[in-house]
């Protein structure tokens, strides 16, 4: 005698995403498909079959369906909801993630948002300041999942010593760079560069400085995954002056560049006081943009062989002294925030933003209030797939009221949106926004702080947007 055993499987197939399960868009925008695929036990990956349109000109909710059935008959289905707003819709909040301990002064300084849906989050850890001999607590790194705001994970840079980092960037391997300080004496800080994979684990680090204050104030990596920092240190030769360093992906020192070499005068700085007011960014050619507070605010633009290609200063104007706090390259111009201080205060500041065509021209120069402020800052800025940008930061209200702003604005500086962002219930707050990346999907996420009963925590906020 003998008998058949059939093994049936009954385990579906699971299917993923590209991209986000509910998007929101603007009337008159681009939707761009960006798929889904389909995983099963025994048959591997699978096809996934897709229906639905989604019509950006008719204001509604469409649902993209997507299908999958493996050999055995097991059917598994999706969807994403893509939701058409008037043009006139202010920002609509996805969700909002606040980490940190009551009555700690705790920040996020920056952001980044890699391929695979994660974001990370930097900045200033509980019981942090400004100085070297406040600092008592460790780094704050996040992981974020960009979906719902779940922390994936959260970590130190040194459990035995205070540190702080004011920068991240990701590289085309999904890698993380931080860069900030670490306390290395009583008053003394080392400059501090972190290299992370994906999921938290550290690959390598490097500290640097001796004597004094001295921190890594930028990171940015280049489309050939070489890291280049702004570091001020103010050991010699240094004596406080920024210097570019370039590193291999492996972490390697390749080139050391004395910002003072370019001609431009400079000013004795202190790391942690100046460390938004100096940045570097790239083109999709590695042609290298620094920018930062030397005599005037200045933008060098500085080809791959460190000649310089065009420098722009902006000298006191009719309305004050501008300092440029953010700078992104998008198809040849340069865009530029930051804010213009008057001799009347920080209550008559302006928030300001500039546009340069590729040889250093002015296309744009704004000057904007928000709301009915008394003075606006802007920290940081996103460029939206029409052309239009989002500046981020703060605005004060009252003497001791300032609140986080987001303010978009068209392609000839037109404002488009300003949304104003607080803790209403206490007066004496301090609630701003710090940075702000664009993920391609139609959503902007932004991070800084919240005043607690002036006591800030840290605050990471994701906004449907009009553009994908």
């Amino acid at each position: 005698r003998g008998g058949l055993i059939a093994y049936v499987e009954d385990t579906s197939p699971v299917i993923t995403l590209t991209g986000e399960s509910q998007i929101f868009l603007r009337q008159g925008s681009v939707y761009n498909e960006k798929g889904a695929i389909a995983n099963d036990d025994i048959d591997g990956e699978l096809p996934v079959s897709q229906s639905g349109e989604v019509n950006t000109q008719e204001i509604g909710i469409y649902t993209i369906s997507y299908t999958a059935i493996d050999t055995s008959g097991n059917e598994t289905k999706a969807e994403r909801l893509v939701q058409i707003v008037p043009t006139d819709t202010d920002y609509l909040e996805m969700w909002s993630s606040h980490i940190g301990t009551e009555n700690q002064y705790e920040s996020f300084e920056d952001l980044a948002v890699n391929d695979s849906g994660k974001i990370y989050a930097v900045g200033k850890p509980p019981g942090s300041s400004s100085s070297a001999e406040q600092v008592s607590s460790s780094v704050l790194i996040t992981s974020v999942d960009n979906i719902d705001g779940t922390t994936i994970w959260s970590l130190a840079a040194d459990d035995s010593k205070a540190s702080v980092l004011y920068s991240v960037a990701s590289d085309s391997n999904d890698n993380l760079v931080g860069a900030g300080s670490i306390k290395s004496g009583q008053t003394s800080t080392n400059a501090l560069i972190l290299k992370f994979d994906n999921d938290g684990n550290e690959l390598w680090r490097k500290e640097f400085g001796g004597a004094g204050s001295n921190a890594v104030v930028d990171v940015a990596i280049d489309n050939e995954d070489n890291i280049y920092v702004i570091a001020i240190l103010d050991s010699n030769p240094y004596n406080g002056k920024p210097s570019l360093l370039k590193y291999s992906s492996g972490g390697d020192l390749l080139n050391t560049i004395e910002i003072e070499s370019f001609g431009i005068d400079l000013e004795y700085l202190d790391a942690f006081k100046y460390h938004y007011k100096y940045g570097i960014a790239f083109d999709s050619d590695n042609t290298v943009y620094l920018y930062g507070y030397f005599s005037g605010s200045t933008i060098m633009k500085i080809d791959q062989n460190g000649v310089i290609q065009w420098i722009k200063v902006f000298p006191e104007g009719t309305v004050g002294f501008t300092y440029i706090h953010k700078l992104l390259i998008r198809d040849g111009y340069t865009y530029a925030v930051g804010y213009r201080a008057s001799e009347g205060g920080s209550f008559d500041d302006y928030g300001v933003l500039v546009k340069l065509d590729s040889d250093g021209n002015t296309m744009l120069d704004v000057n904007y209030l928000s709301l009915s402020s008394y003075g606006t800052r802007f920290h940081s800025l996103a460029i939206n797939a029409d052309g239009t940008i989002t500046a981020v930061g703060f605005a004060r209200f009252a003497y001791t009221d300032e609140d986080g702003i987001v303010v978009t604005f068209d392609q000839n500086g037109n404002k488009v949106h300003d949304s104003r962002y607080g803790n209403d219930e206490d007066v004496r707050s301090s609630d701003r926004f710090r940075s702000i990346v664009s993920n391609g999907n139609g959503n902007i996420f932004i991070v800084g702080s919240l005043c607690t009963r002036q006591f800030r925590n840290p605050r990471l906020k994701n906004h449907g947007h009009s553009l994908i």
